[in-house]
């Protein structure tokens, strides 16, 4: 019996070790408040609000997406979907496990644009949550 336990808590610890670990680099995001728009440019948008937002892992080429979509109060949510992600000329391809993809680039301020269906749009990163600044602590 103390064999098998022993046995059992070695796995244990292996297949701890094995496991693969998520971890986020960076994050981008996009807000369209389509509400607001009266007019001009970008006011063609078939819903009242949008957010996207990139979640960039670690030493991967592997990112995920999460959108959500909301009209006349109704909100839709994609779910964080996982994709690949591959390069050529300074193009980044986003490609879903499904095949299907969407492509964007880096600019030299750092900002991510993407190319959606109502066009190129720029995502902003999503500064790292800082215990310093970031937390106030009730005395």
């Amino acid at each position: 019996m103390r064999k098998l336990f022993c046995l059992l808590i070695v796995f244990l610890f292996c297949s701890s070790a094995l496991a693969d670990t998520v971890s986020v680099s960076s994050h981008y995001s996009l807000f369209i408040d389509a509400s607001s728009a009266s007019g001009g440019k970008g006011n063609s948008f078939d819903f009242d609000s949008y957010c996207l937002d990139i979640y960039f892992l670690k030493d991967s080429q592997k990112a995920y997406v999460n959108s959500i979509t909301c009209f006349s109060g109704v909100f839709t949510n994609s779910g964080t979907i996982p994709v690949t992600i591959a390069e050529s000329n300074n193009v980044l391809y986003f490609v879903y496990e499904n095949g299907n993809s969407f492509t964007g680039y880096f600019d030299n301020a750092g900002d991510l644009w993407i190319d959606l269906d109502m066009g190129t749009v720029r995502l902003h990163s999503v500064p790292v949550y800082s215990p310093l600044y970031d937390l106030m602590v009730q005395p």
